[in-house]
C-alpha cells in the first residue's frame, strides 16, 4: 500500500514561491516577483533622469555577525545612491513584510552597519479615529 501525505498548498509544486509571487523577467533580469520588477523599473528611470547613481540589484550580502558569530545574511533588493548618500532599499508585499525575521534583520543592520533599509512601497501611517 502506498501512502501519500498532503502538507498543505505547496505539495507536488516544485520551485514554487510560498508568497504566490509570479517570476518576471525584464532586462535580461531574473526577478522574483512582478513589484520587485515594476519598482527597478521606476529606479531605472530616476538613475536615467540623474536622481540616483550607481543602481544595483540584489547587490552582494551583508554578514550579520554578533561577537565572532554568524547570526544569518541580508542581500537587499536594491542599493544606489541618492544626493551622494547610499540606500539600501527592500521590496516588500503585505505578506514579506510580517515575515517573522525581517524586523530582526533591519535592526542588525543598522546596529552593525549603520544602514537604515528603506522598506518598499512605504508603510503607510496608521490614523486613529
Amino acid at each position: 500500500m502506498i501512502r501519500i501525505s498532503y502538507s498543505g498548498g505547496m505539495a507536488g509544486k516544485i520551485g514554487g514561491n510560498k508568497y504566490h509571487a509570479t517570476v518576471t523577467h525584464r532586462h535580461g533580469i531574473t526577478f522574483r516577483s512582478k513589484g520587485e520588477a515594476n519598482r527597478y523599473d521606476e529606479l531605472r528611470l530616476q538613475e536615467l533622469a540623474g536622481e540616483i547613481t550607481d543602481l544595483e540589484y540584489e547587490p552582494e550580502s551583508y554578514p550579520l555577525v554578533v561577537n565572532g558569530i554568524k547570526i544569518t545574511s541580508y542581500r537587499p533588493d536594491y542599493r544606489y545612491r541618492e544626493n551622494g548618500v547610499l540606500v539600501v532599499e527592500d521590496f516588500k508585499s503585505s505578506a514579506t513584510a510580517r515575515a517573522r525575521d525581517w524586523p530582526i534583520r533591519k535592526k542588525l543592520m543598522r546596529a552593525l552597519y549603520g544602514i537604515e533599509i528603506r522598506e518598499w512601497p512605504p508603510k503607510q501611517k496608521k490614523v486613529r479615529k
